[in-house]
């Protein structure tokens, strides 16, 4: 019987470390999804970034491409609070059934230590 393996790995913290920073404030809701652009006719993933941090903590979740360079921007939010949605990148879909450059970075930090 062959296994099915998924190449999509995520971490995720901990129920309570969740809760936690939803008991701050501090909402991080990354997503990615597909959209097709009507002007260029292409499919692209959207990511939506997210996060905020206080004193104690924070979380914060971003994307880059597959070598690390930066996305362009679709959308940068503009908001009155540090928590939250941050921006929108996209990154060209290469077509059916290929995969995309787009890597999500995970940040968290407690007091002055920070873990990616």
């Amino acid at each position: 019987m062959k296994k099915n393996t998924n190449p999509v790995l995520r971490l995720t913290l901990p129920p309570a470390a969740v809760q936690r920073l939803r008991q701050s404030g501090i909402y991080c809701a990354p997503t990615v999804t597909v959209e097709f652009q009507q002007a260029t006719k292409r499919h692209v993933l959207r990511g939506r970034e997210s996060g905020g941090a206080i004193k104690q903590f924070g979380h914060y979740v971003t994307f880059c491409g597959e070598g690390g360079e930066s996305l362009p921007w679709f959308v940068r939010p503009d908001s009155l609070t540090s928590n939250g949605d941050h921006a929108i990148v996209l990154a060209p879909a290469e077509g059916r059934g290929a995969s995309a450059d787009l890597v999500a970075v995970g940040v968290s930090r407690l007091a002055r230590a920070t873990a990616t």
